[in-house]
């Protein structure tokens, strides 16, 4: 009698792949949600800066905006150092010297909170241009591990904005920054296990080997998704900056008390959190262009509501502008579904994340010294809701390609 179970030549049962795959879920969360308090808590934590420490108001203006300008060189060296050390392990060594970066910039004055804060958010770019490239891995795991890490993105950036000023408080700036560094240690000690395993030793459906090149930029670029795809990533950073950073201080201008607008952030940041978990789903279950008109739809019509009338269902603007948070997911699933081969996607991630920071770092600058001219949200609200225009356009042409998970080659 046959026995019916076995699995097919060249393939691993299910539980098998499941089982494989459980170590990196955990650790591509873990490091997900290390990704942000490294950053997000430096505004928060440099308003307990005191004078008596030395830090010129220059320096740290520079060190709230250098993140931008730091992802954009990181994405950019992300493939060559995936090409020499593999992927796990460059996450690995990125996550420790995030974790060192951010108590060298609290272990002494300007030049090492600088330095430090520079080392940090390099490093934090190479694990955020790696992420969708681990994710896409396995075609049937990647919406899966998408909307596993996305919301932890989430998290962790809601906990490093909302937890540092009353850590600051209680003790010290230093604290407040400081704090988050065994964060990124414990990523780390979650991470070795699949450093351990390695990502091309994981069972795929038939399949055992997985390429581990990227391609030459020069390729890549010469294809139109790239560059849809950093031109999306880029409208979304600066919406998703434009938020974070002026949604309590426009609330304030509308005459919201600075307790009750710091609360409709939280609202906001909390509303994204379930949208990035299903949005990858919806990409694959619905219709292509129903995530984009969600992701982009809701949140102009939140812009709308915060410039009309921002006092009157305040909590529903805030929730509304939430939604576009999320929408982190829906392009980091894009990333490795645009790619036409395995060995495309890491070179496709850097594309997107290094010139859509780029851009991204331009935007913010431009609406900054807009705002510091005219002092006026209004325009700055406007400006942001042509950006979900962009993201929106960009989206559906990019979806306009055929899309298909990168699956790793067969063995030869």
């Amino acid at each position: 009698m046959t026995d019916t179970s076995a699995a097919a030549p060249g393939t691993a049962p299910a539980n098998s792949r499941h089982a494989a795959w459980a170590p990196i879920a955990i650790a591509i969360a873990a490091a997900g949600f290390s990704l942000r308090p490294p950053i997000t808590s430096i505004g928060a934590a440099l308003g307990f800066v005191p004078d008596s420490t030395g830090v010129d108001p220059t320096v740290v203006g520079w060190i709230v905006t250098v993140p931008l300008w730091c992802y954009a060189a990181g994405g950019i060296l992300t493939p060559r150092l995936a090409a020499r050390w593999g992927l796990v392990h460059t996450v690995a060594g990125a996550l420790a010297i995030m974790a060192i970066g951010q108590v060298v910039r609290v272990a002494g004055g300007a030049g090492l909170l600088l330095a430090g804060t520079t080392v940090t958010a390099l490093a934090t770019a190479v694990v955020a241009t790696l992420l969708p490239v681990i994710a896409g891995r396995s075609g049937a795991g990647l919406t899966r591990l998408t909307a596993i890490y996305a919301p932890a993105i989430g998290i962790g950036s809601a906990a490093g904005a909302f937890l540092t000023a009353p850590v600051s408080a209680a003790t010290s700036w230093r604290w407040g920054l400081g704090v988050w560094a065994p964060l990124c240690a414990l990523a780390l000690v979650v991470w070795l296990p699949a450093r351990r395993q390695s990502i091309d030793a994981i069972p795929y459906p038939k399949t055992v080997a997985v390429q581990r090149t990227s391609v030459p930029w020069g390729r890549v670029l010469s294809r139109w998704q790239p560059w849809l795809l950093a031109v999306l990533f880029a409208a979304w950073a600066v919406t998703a900056f434009g938020v974070t950073s002026w949604l309590p201080s426009i609330y304030q201008t509308a005459g919201v008390d600075r307790a009750q607008a710091g609360m409709l952030l939280g609202i906001a940041a909390a509303a994204g959190i379930p949208v990035a978990m299903l949005l990858p789903g919806m990409l694959r279950r619905s219709r292509p262009r129903l995530p984009i008109a969600f992701a982009t739809a809701i949140p102009a019509a939140g812009l709308v509501g915060l410039w009309w009338m921002p006092t009157t269902l305040s909590w529903l603007w805030a929730v509304a502008v939430g939604v576009g948070l999320g929408s982190l997911s829906l392009v980091l699933t894009l990333v490795p579904l645009s790619a036409p081969e395995p060995e495309w996607v890491t070179t496709i991630s850097a594309v997107t994340h290094g010139l859509g920071y780029a851009l991204a770092g331009g935007g913010v600058a431009a609406l900054s010294a807009l705002h510091v001219h005219i002092g006026d949200w209004g325009a700055i609200l406007w400006l942001l809701l042509a950006m979900y225009a962009v993201q929106a356009a960009a989206g559906v042409a990019v979806l306009g390609s055929r899309l298909r998970p990168a699956t790793p080659a067969r063995a030869s």
